[in-house]
């Protein structure tokens, strides 16, 4: 593999284990908020698109996240935005309570066989 394919898998690694990890602490929050107030994703990516705006200029008063943490929380919202859009055109979803269990699906034609 090229040095950029090893980035890529490293970067995607990185914020694939930081959202299940979020899930595991906080339930599904984001579910709830996208499901109650239908531009919240677009909200978090805006949110995102100024802090890195903000980030980007020099005379930046907020010097406590970084430019980086900025740049994966915006990928990281995508993602999610991107699972639930695929979640949802599940035959089943199963909530437990401490994340989703997704039992029996088809996700835009991955079968259970596929996996």
């Amino acid at each position: 593999m090229t040095e950029f394919e090893n980035t890529v898998d490293k970067v995607v690694a990185n914020i694939a284990t930081t959202l299940k990890a979020k899930n595991k602490d906080y339930g599904d929050a984001f579910r709830e908020c996208r499901e109650r107030y239908p531009m919240y994703t677009a909200s978090k990516l805006y949110e995102k698109l100024k802090r890195i705006e903000t980030l980007s200029n020099s005379d930046a008063n907020v010097k406590t996240e970084s430019l980086e943490d900025a740049y994966l929380d915006l990928a990281g919202y995508a993602i999610l935005e991107l699972v639930w859009r695929d979640i949802e055109d599940c035959d089943l979803v199963v909530l437990d309570g401490r994340g989703t269990t997704i039992i029996g699906y088809d996700i835009k034609g991955i079968h259970d066989d596929d996996l």
